[in-house]
């Protein structure tokens, strides 16, 4: 193995294990436990279990040069923020500072953590994300288990170990081994992704596509349907030539009728119909029937845009949303039947969560992440799906997922960021020898 790079041509059988049980970390969010008032993921422990074989297999702590800048950056940044806002607010805690330092320290954790599991896949994209449609087919199929268990017995064989499937009585909205649904779909997002867009650029379709894609479907997640939706899409529009053309004639017929049924389903319309209420103009208080997810998204939204707003562009520090929702909450309607609403850990999204806790410099972060997505997809040719897939994740993320440890968002933006590092590194080589060629036939031309 190359001790500099963490690179090798073949992962052994044990490198096989510490990939499948780190990838495994992204789908057991649901399994948790109480430690006094603090509640414990497995998915921590195993990660901090992992970490160090992992570290001595490849000789690297998995922490870039890249990742050490942005680092120092963002704490500067949080840190000048935190201390200007509550400055005006007047309401300075010595512990708002240890604590963005510490969710600092522990999101760089976590892209050392897939950046070691990068190296032992092999050091590419394509590998690391070969592995990872091997895993999500395992929890697919206990999801698929779980679903038709359901069905013919009623009984949610899962529940008693934590994750919350939604019961809409004949059938279950499967959340597999995480918190809910949405994190399900949310893990699985970037294989089901790469399914449906390989399916729209060849007609063909694996069996694991298939599992993962059914699995996707089954965990009733508006958000999970729109990432899909958005594979779809972009899959349309990066089919090149006359066979892409010829290919998007066959399968849009195919795309319409599952939009149309997409669409048609109960639970889908609710957020739907819920969520056009509010952007077309609709008070923001609960009115009868109202999704409380739905709601809870547009006032975390109306809370870190007031921030932003009202602290001249600064955010409230890096892992502190919840002091921007206090600050802000008590002007919203709170439903009665419950105490508060979601939200005020995770700020419902990420985009919205981001946006309070680093104000515009997070605009512009997110137009440079969102431009090498575009990038990749451009210039990856045959793993165009796999770019692709990653797009359609990152703005679910951006929708709903406001939690940063969970469910593979944090590797998410590794496998973008590093998306970015091997096309860069591909176009120079091509770059260099294109240049070589050039010189070399005038060389020839002289003699």
């Amino acid at each position: 193995m190359n001790s500099q790079h963490g690179l090798q041509a073949k992962p052994n059988p044990f490198d096989e294990v510490l990939i499948w049980a780190a990838l495994a970390t992204i789908f057991i969010s649901g399994l948790s436990f109480s430690f006094g008032s603090t509640v414990v993921y497995y998915s921590y422990i195993f990660m901090a279990a992992l970490y160090l074989p992992m570290a001595l297999r490849v000789a690297s702590f998995g922490i870039l040069k890249s990742y050490g800048y942005a680092f120092i950056f963002v704490f500067i940044i949080s840190i000048s923020s935190y201390l200007a806002t509550s400055s005006i607010h007047n309401d300075f805690r010595f512990s708002a500072v240890a604590l963005t330092t510490a969710r600092m320290l522990l999101f760089l954790f976590y892209a050392a953590f897939y950046t070691l599991v990068f190296y032992i896949s092999g050091g590419s994209i394509r590998s690391l994300f070969g592995r990872y449609v091997q895993v999500a087919t395992v929890f697919s199929l206990i999801a698929i288990l779980q679903e038709l268990t359901f069905i013919a017995s009623g009984t949610d064989l899962l529940s008693a170990l934590g994750p919350r499937s939604k019961n809409y009585g004949s059938f279950l909205g499967v959340a597999g081994l995480s918190v809910e649904p949405a994190y399900f779909a949310c893990a699985l997002l970037p294989a089901a992704a790469y399914a449906v867009s390989t399916f729209i650029r060849s007609l063909r379709i694996t069996p694991s596509g298939f599992i993962i894609v059914t699995a996707t479907l089954l965990t009733t997640s508006s958000l999970g349907y729109i990432g899909l939706i958005i594979a779809a899409s972009l899959s349309f529009l990066a089919t090149p030539g006359i066979r892409g053309a010829l290919i998007s004639v066959l399968s849009a017929p195919i795309a319409a009728i599952a939009f149309y049924h997409l669409v048609s389903l109960d639970f889908f319309q609710l957020r739907l119909n819920d969520t056009l209420y509010l952007i077309t103009g609709g008070t923001l208080d609960l009115r009868q029937g109202m999704n409380i997810s739905t709601y809870a998204n547009a006032v975390n939204l109306s809370i870190a845009m007031r921030s932003v707003s009202e602290n001249s562009g600064l955010g409230v520090g890096f892992g502190l949303y919840s002091v921007a929702f206090d600050r802000y909450i008590y002007d919203y309607d709170l439903p009665s039947y419950r105490i508060g609403i979601p939200g005020r850990g995770s700020g419902a999204s990420f985009f919205g969560r981001l946006t309070a806790e680093l104000g515009v410099f997070f605009w512009a972060c997110a137009l440079v992440i969102f431009a090498w997505c575009l990038r990749n997809i451009r210039r990856s040719g045959i793993d165009a799906p796999i770019h692709i897939a990653y797009f359609s994740t990152l703005t679910i993320i951006f929708l709903r997922m406001g939690e940063y440890y969970l469910n593979g968002v944090i590797l998410v933006l590794v496998v973008i960021y590093l998306g970015h590092v091997e096309m860069s590194k591909t176009s120079s080589t091509h770059q260099s020898s294109a240049n070589y060629n050039t010189m070399r036939r005038n060389t020839i031309r002289e003699d």
